[in-house]
């Protein structure tokens, strides 16, 4: 009979235990479940600011490129004409436009 009337206080108590483990691991849930949601949220950043720099990084190379080729046709239109002239075409040197000193590389 005193076990019975123990078990009897101790419903109320086991009832709200219960609850309050349910709604622990409901919240349990809901965190994790945002941690994954942010987790690929950051995936697709980067993924997104890779492919950007990827596009940067190919398109300067490719204005390189054409820099280099615009400087070539400058250093040719500033070498001496054929026909014995050493004067320059435009007035200037190809040594006036090449830095003085590289820095160091």
């Amino acid at each position: 009979e005193m076990m019975s009337r123990l078990q009897l206080e101790q419903q109320p108590l086991n009832k709200a235990l219960d609850s309050k483990m349910t709604s622990i691991l409901q919240e349990t849930q809901n965190i994790s479940k945002r941690i994954i949601s942010l987790e690929q949220e950051q995936v697709r950043k980067l993924t997104s600011l890779e492919a950007d720099h990827a596009r940067r990084f190919h398109q300067i190379e490719s204005e390189q490129r054409a820099l280099g080729e615009t400087m070539r046709e400058i250093l040719n239109l500033l070498k001496p004409q054929p026909e014995g002239d050493e004067t320059p075409r435009l007035g200037l040197s190809p040594s006036s436009l090449l830095p003085s000193k590289p820095d160091s590389q």
